[in-house]
């Protein structure tokens, strides 16, 4: 398993995680499976440098997302007679 994948699967099971210098930090809101923490411990130095890493450009062929909006976060503004925060 690659450093990516073993990111992925700490991502599935809902674990967040950051860099802090030569540490990594992980979030969760339920203890995470052991063995995701050990592929993560596995693969440390990697994932730091992936999650320190600058984000890749916007890929300049394929679909792009342009604009994401929660709808329900939408509803709840207008039934509170808040103004919309989409321009």
């Amino acid at each position: 398993m690659t450093a990516r994948e073993a990111l992925a699967a700490a991502r599935a099971t809902g674990i967040r995680m950051r860099p802090d210098g030569s540490r990594l930090i992980l979030e969760a809101d339920t203890e995470p499976p052991p063995e995701v923490v050990h592929l993560l411990a596995q693969h440390k130095a990697e994932i730091i440098a992936i999650l320190a890493a600058k984000p890749d450009p916007a890929p300049t062929t394929g679909p792009r997302v342009l604009h994401w909006r929660c709808t329900r976060c939408e509803a709840a503004r207008a039934r509170a007679g808040q103004p919309s925060r989409i321009a």
